[in-house]
């Protein structure tokens, strides 16, 4: 049997209400979503957007630190790439499912 407590979130209840606020204003500039694998997504933003997206980042790290976060901005867009270590696919799904719903 395996241990999911690797793969869950730290928030309690208060923070994760306002922290689904917060990404809601992140989420609305989603432009793309790309998988690449099961356990790696690159999702893009617009440049003006990238004040949003490292708040997402440095909060999202601090919560739940099984995500690895990786951007980049080449000036039009910001990329941020999202991996998860094996097990921890669900977690990655439920991020994506966030931002495209």
């Amino acid at each position: 049997m395996t241990d999911a407590a690797p793969f869950a979130c730290s928030l309690g209840t208060e923070d994760l209400v306002r922290r689904q606020v917060e990404d809601r204003a992140l989420a609305a500039r989603l432009t793309s979503h790309r998988w690449e694998g099961r356990r790696k997504v690159v999702l893009a933003f617009p440049a003006h957007a990238a004040r949003l997206v490292d708040r997402f980042v440095a909060e999202e790290s601090a919560c739940c630190p099984f995500f690895g976060f990786c951007t980049e901005d080449n000036g039009d867009e910001v990329r941020l790439q999202v991996v998860v270590p094996e097990g921890g696919e669900p977690m990655l799904h439920d991020l994506v499912t966030w931002f495209v719903e």
